[in-house]
């Protein structure tokens, strides 16, 4: 895992014989504040709980918080191809970089078909929507943090604040503030 920005990381682990979720395997969740204070509370809890006390429905308020929460684009697959990963390192730490597939393809060596295919394969998008989601994904971080939209949308390497809003409402179905209000 990693993460840009300040990061405070609180981890439960809860037997999946307690759940009853409407999704599988990992995903990021837009965190609502009555779940983040029941994560913070459970996690200073001790490692096994009484099944039937006080903290067993501090875990089932928990779990019906968990399968309400929508997921939301707080995460960005990471390639592990030694050259992917350079392409997707650099626009991290300079996501106004437009360079398109062919010229990332040339410049660390690869085919544009053999860049799209393994991109896919690796992140299981294609490198054009992995953009979008770092660029919504860097957004939501600032957005969070009290930036204008207007600085992000710059900083992002959009033309216009209104055409990096036009993305972020294409992509997650509402404009940065209103999305931001909401979650």
């Amino acid at each position: 895992m990693s993460s840009t920005g300040e990061v405070e990381l609180h981890c439960l682990y809860l037997k999946s014989s307690f759940l009853d979720l409407p999704f599988s395997g990992t995903r990021a969740l837009n965190v609502p504040p009555l779940m983040r204070e029941l994560i913070f509370e459970m996690s200073n809890l001790p490692e096994r709980i009484n099944v039937n006390g006080p903290h067993a429905r501090l875990t089932r308020a928990l779990i019906d918080q968990l399968a309400r929460t929508p997921v939301g684009p707080r995460q960005v697959a990471m390639p592990e191809h030694p050259k992917l990963r350079r392409v997707a390192d650099a626009l991290i730490v300079d996501p106004s970089e437009r360079r398109t597939v062919s010229e990332w393809a040339k410049a660390i060596g690869m085919s544009e078909r053999t860049f799209q295919r393994t991109f896919l394969q690796e992140t299981g998008m294609s490198f054009g929507v992995w953009r979008r989601q770092l660029h919504i994904l860097l957004a939501l971080q600032r957005l969070g943090e009290g930036e204008a939209v207007q600085t992000i949308a710059y900083f992002l390497g959009y033309d216009s604040p209104s055409a990096f809003t036009e993305m972020f409402r294409k992509t997650v179905g509402k404009p940065p503030m209103k999305f931001l209000t909401e979650h």
